[in-house]
């Protein structure tokens, strides 16, 4: 099945409030890329820039990897420039007729729709389908209980991908995600409505 994969990494928890730092968004079909990848870092508005800092040193590997990350956010494309990137990217690869894919689904498209999808004058039409399709609730149905967590790397595990994820990537999480959507594919082919929110 052909879907576009989308991860975004966040600053924070809250739409409203915190920013994407960085899109990482690929087409795949049966757990391959058949696409060119989308992938940036996205510049905050540092005037409202707030993060907790002891959660940032972990999710970039240390105050080192910290201090990394907030130098290459100072080098990234703004909001707006981000928004018409993403736009010409979806547009050559015909993504709006694909459904989306996501691990946490509603914590990405709520971040997009934001942070993203606010710019109008640059999404004068809507630049991705209306599905999604939620990767950790098919992980969850289809392992239940047996998990201790349903993390994306504990799935990647538990499924037997033989994939190494090294840290937190949304280009590489992206690319998991579809893999793991294939992995998940066969047991539950038909799409849900929970699944199609």
């Amino acid at each position: 099945m052909r879907v576009l994969s989308i991860d975004v990494e966040t600053s924070g928890l809250i739409p409203a409030y915190d920013f994407i730092t960085q899109i990482g968004a690929v087409v795949m079909d049966g757990g391959e890329v058949v696409s060119e990848p989308f992938y940036t870092a996205c510049q905050p508005n540092w005037d409202k820039f707030k993060i907790a800092v002891t959660a940032a040193e972990i999710q970039t590997g240390g105050l080192v990897g910290f201090i990394e990350w907030i130098e290459s956010l100072k080098s990234a494309p703004v909001g707006s420039e981000v928004a018409r990137m993403f736009c010409d990217w979806a547009q050559r690869n015909g993504v709006q007729e694909l459904p989306n894919i996501a691990y946490k689904a509603d914590f990405d498209w709520a971040f997009l729709e934001s942070r993203l999808f606010c710019f109008t004058s640059v999404f004068k039409t809507p630049a991705l389908s209306p599905i999604w399709i939620d990767v950790l609730n098919m992980a969850r149905r289809h392992f239940g209980k047996t998990l201790s967590n349903n993390s994306l790397d504990s799935v990647i595990v538990a499924l037997e991908l033989g994939i190494e994820r090294s840290g937190h990537d949304a280009l590489q999480d992206a690319i998991l995600c579809g893999k793991v959507f294939d992995a998940l594919g066969g047991a539950y082919p038909q799409l849900t409505k929970n699944e199609q929110q």
